[in-house]
């Protein structure tokens, strides 16, 4: 049993939760996590594009092309959610559907940092 433990320790990710980070920042707290939980994606997604819409940067969303950008948006924050909320890299691999091998490749190809 302790060499199951012992793996289980070192395989664990050692990337820390957004909502964690963002309230040591306090960026966050949890009245603001209640009512965003309340909010569905699509929801959240537009009004984060509508109060960023204001200061147009060479009329483009923080100044990059947002639709051909989305892709990488996207895949990156479900990079960041399956490493935050799972205990290994090969269970985040497993919830984002792809290898250990691939996760490891897009993880080293992104630079991602994990904390």
């Amino acid at each position: 049993m302790w060499a199951s433990k012992k793996k289980l320790i070192k395989d664990k990710n050692d990337v820390i939760s957004v909502s964690k980070k963002l309230r040591r920042e306090e960026r966050s707290s949890e009245e603001f996590e209640i009512v965003l939980s309340g909010l569905t994606l699509e929801e959240v997604i537009g009004l984060k594009l509508e109060l960023s819409s204001k200061p147009f940067t060479n009329n483009k969303f923080y100044g990059f092309p947002i639709w051909n950008s989305l892709s990488f948006i996207i895949k990156e924050s479900l990079l960041m959610f399956a490493l935050n909320n799972t205990t290994s890299k090969r269970s985040a691999a497993r919830v984002l559907g792809i290898s250990e091998l691939r996760l490891e490749k897009i993880i080293k190809m992104l630079d991602f940092k994990e904390n």
